[in-house]
Order: structure tokens, then C-alpha cells, then sequence
């Protein structure tokens, strides 16, 4: 090969490599926090999503944790911030401070959710769940205090759902072992609710809602964790992209039953 045949190969690889790594650290509507600035949006946001990644991430991971960024800032939630922070461990090292200080280990990404700006709790996204946009934001509705309204979900539905469960639980504590009246008004306000809606189609989702209360006043509040499971189980196995759909549909409905987990602390080093 000749000279300028093998210098005009090696800019083709530099520019692909160089492109590589541009299109890596894109991820609109993250912001890029590091060991000076994490601190100063932690005390100014009161719900901060932050993946820890390697220093150019790449990959269906980083592509996923982007849709779900650019997703959520439409949104526009004031006090939510979706953050990443980049990690290198060779030549001038980067962030290896905040990897000590919050335990992150080698098996990047590592996503965490920190609340009410206190860095000493963050509750963990699962090391055993796909990072997509679907489970982000089932994890951000369930963990936080972001009233997100997820696809196909209601938002007069999911306030039902929280109420729901809300009163279920108190009656749970009374340790009364009757049916909670006041569980049942609630089924039947939103049976009344849900033929009023103005299209089939929503009248369907709402009796998922419907539907998943009954199961709850059947078998107790444990349903919401085992139907999560199952749903899961399915989820990860081989299935139509319709039934995929139909199965996050699901997921994301459940989501609204849950009641917000606190954060737990832990030790900084």
C-alpha cells in the first residue's frame, strides 16, 4: 500500500473514531455533573437521577438512558434533573472522587436516584433490570415524588391508584380484618369515573386500574410486588412486540400503586 493510500486510511479510522466518541457523549437533556459541580445541583434540585458511566459511553445503554432524558424533559419537571457522570481510570483520571464516594464499582453504567438533596441516601436502579426507557421511568414514578404520567396511563386514574392505596394501607394498620370500606368507595368513584371518559380506548386502561384494585382487595397489598414479577418474567421472555407493549402498559399502570420508597442511607467513604 502506499504512503498516501495508508495515511488516508489511518484519517478514515481517526475521523470514525473521533465520530465514535462524539456521538457517545451525546445525551440531550442530561447534564454533566463532576466532583465540583455534583454537590451544588444536588442542594438545588429536589430529585436527581445520575448514571455513572465510563467517560465516553456508547451502546444500546447509553442510547436508551438518552431517549429516556430527552423524553422526560419535555416534560418539563422543574425539580428533576437527569444527570450523568463520566468515569476514567487511565492517563488523567476523571470523577474517581464521586466512584469512591458512592460505591460504584467496575460493572458500569450504575444509575442512582438522590432525593431532597441529601447525598448520603440514593436508592439504587436494580442491577438485574434493563436500562430502558420503559423501566426508567417505571423506577423514577415509583421512587420519587415526580408525579410522572406515564404512556398510557391516566392521570385522574393515578391519583385514584395512590389514594387507593393509601387507604388500604391505613386500614391494613388498624389491623382490621374486614373489607376497607373506604378502599371500595374509592373502586366504585372510579367505576363511575370510568364511563364517563370520552374514548373506548381510555375506558380500557381504566379497567386495568379498576381491575388491579379488585386484586387488591382480594389478596392484599402483596399483589402489586407479585403481579410486577409475573409481568416481568413475561416481559423477559419471547414476545411480540405487541404484546411487549401491552405488557408495559401494564407495568407502567401498577407503577401508579405503589407508594414512594424512602431512600436509604448509606456510608460515604
Amino acid at each position: 500500500m502506499s504512503p498516501k493510500k495508508l495515511f488516508a486510511v489511518f484519517l478514515l479510522i481517526l475521523i470514525n473514531c473521533s465520530l465514535h466518541l462524539t456521538y457517545g457523549l451525546v445525551c440531550e437533556g442530561c447534564l454533566e455533573l463532576d466532583e465540583i459541580t455534583f454537590d451544588k445541583i444536588l442542594a438545588k434540585f429536589s430529585t436527581v437521577l445520575v448514571k455513572f458511566d465510563i467517560a465516553f459511553p456508547y451502546g444500546k445503554k447509553h442510547d436508551e438512558y438518552a431517549k429516556f432524558a430527552k423524553e422526560i424533559n419535555k416534560m418539563s419537571y422543574d425539580d428533576l434533573i437527569v444527570s450523568v457522570v463520566g468515569i476514567k481510570n487511565y492517563g488523567q483520571t476523571t470523577n474517581n472522587k464521586l466512584a469512591e464516594r458512592f460505591n460504584v464499582n467496575d460493572q458500569l453504567p450504575e444509575i442512582k436516584l438522590f432525593t431532597n438533596g441529601n447525598a448520603l441516601k440514593w436508592i439504587d436502579f436494580p442491577k438485574d433490570a434493563n436500562i430502558t426507557t420503559e423501566n426508567l421511568q417505571q423506577f423514577l414514578r415509583r421512587k420519587s415524588n415526580v408525579k410522572i404520567i406515564l404512556p398510557e396511563c391516566l392521570k385522574q386514574f393515578d391519583e385514584y391508584a395512590a389514594k387507593f392505596v393509601k387507604t388500604v394501607q391505613l386500614t391494613s394498620t388498624t389491623l382490621s380484618t374486614s373489607t376497607p370500606k373506604g378502599a371500595e368507595a374509592i373502586v366504585n368513584e372510579a367505576s363511575r369515573e370510568a364511563t364517563k371518559l370520552e374514548t373506548k380506548h381510555q375506558q380500557q386502561i381504566a379497567q386495568i386500574y379498576l381491575l388491579i384494585m379488585r386484586r387488591i382487595l382480594e389478596r392484599n397489598i402483596s399483589f402489586i410486588g407479585a403481579e410486577r414479577s409475573r409481568l416481568q418474567k413475561v416481559l423477559d421472555g419471547k414476545i411480540s412486540d405487541q404484546k411487549r407493549k401491552e405488557i408495559n402498559q401494564k407495568l407502567n399502570i401498577l407503577s401508579a400503586f405503589d407508594v414512594i420508597e424512602r431512600a436509604e442511607p448509606h456510608t460515604e467513604l
